[in-house]
This record gives structure tokens, C-alpha cells and sequence, in this order.
């Protein structure tokens, strides 16, 4: 049996859908937001503190944080029947989706661009992905690159929409029962 990887746009319930789903299937949880900010805490490096992944992000630049998500994503290929919830961009990255295709099946959570959008844009502050001089527009340039790459590599898509986690949770599970 393979890792279910979920991944999807930013708040569209990789997280919590995560959890529930490995509650339910007795499986190891495993969040690669939180991979991250343990990698960044190194004191061999000089970094002496916990950061969140949007510290890291804001701190740091895009670069970096990219560099410390690969490394994640390599340290858990180790995991073996997980359910793996990745960062919204994780997958964008070709050898990110690659090394989680070798041991996953990919499920893309799809949730809509309106429901999507009213979830970031309420968030205090806006999310580090989203350029502050240009919200709008960089989040409507993030959400065509990414739905189409999401579209491409997804083994199963499940719609979120306004469902509820448990809703989402049951069908992931039954759908990744046929592969």
C-alpha cells in the first residue's frame, strides 16, 4: 500500500483532511509544512530558532524555501503507508511531484477559485505567496499555473467545495481503495 499524497491549492483543507483521513485509516500523518520548520531549525547552521513555513517564506525569500521543502519531501520518502499532506506549491516543483509519485498516489483537493479566494483574502496578514502590492492579480496568476499542473499529475481529484472534512476524508479513502 502506497502514501496518499494530498495536495491543492492553499486552504483547501490538505491539513485537516490529512488527519482525518489517517485517524481513519490507521495511518502515520505526515504534514510537510511541518517537516519544513523542523529542517530549518539547525543550530550547525546558525539557525537557532523554530520559524513557521511563512516566516521562512517571508524571511528568507521563495528560494530558500523551496530548497527546504525538497529536502523535506526527500526526508519522507522513507514513509510508507502515510497520508501526506504537502504545501500548496510543493507539487509545481517537477522533482517534488516526481519523488512523491515514486511512493504515493496523488490526490488533488479541488476546491473552487471563489471559495479559495475568499479563504486567503480573509486571512490577517494575506498569505506570503500572495504579492501585497498586487493581491488580486497574483493570485489569479498563482491559481492558472497551479490548477494546471494540478490537473496534469492528479491520479483522483476530489471536489472540496463547501463539503464537510469527514465528507472529503470518506471519499479519498474509498476512491484510493481502487488503486
Amino acid at each position: 500500500m502506497v502514501n496518499i499524497v494530498l495536495f491543492g491549492f492553499k486552504s483547501c483543507g490538505k491539513s485537516s483532511t490529512g488527519k482525518l483521513l489517517a485517524k481513519k485509516l490507521h495511518r502515520t500523518f505526515v504534514d510537510v509544512d511541518r517537516v519544513i520548520e523542523d529542517l530549518y531549525f539547525n543550530p550547525l547552521l546558525g539557525r537557532h530558532k523554530t520559524l513557521s513555513c511563512v516566516e521562512i517564506f517571508r524571511q528568507h525569500g521563495e528560494e530558500f524555501f523551496r530548497a527546504l521543502e525538497r529536502d523535506a519531501i526527500r526526508k519522507i520518502r522513507l514513509v510508507k503507508q502515510g497520508v501526506v499532506a504537502t504545501g500548496g506549491g510543493a507539487v509545481a516543483d517537477y522533482y517534488n511531484h516526481i519523488e512523491l509519485k515514486k511512493n504515493g498516489l496523488l490526490v488533488y483537493l479541488k476546491a473552487s477559485k471563489q471559495i479559495l479566494k475568499q479563504r486567503l483574502f480573509s486571512m490577517t496578514p494575506l498569505p506570503a505567496i500572495l504579492d501585497p502590492l498586487d493581491p488580486e492579480g497574483s493570485f489569479e496568476e498563482l491559481y492558472e499555473e497551479r490548477v494546471a499542473i494540478y490537473e496534469r499529475i492528479a491520479d483522483i481529484v476530489v471536489e472540496t467545495g463547501s463539503r464537510s472534512i469527514e465528507e472529503v476524508a470518506d471519499e479519498v479513502s474509498s476512491l484510493s481503495h481502487e488503486f
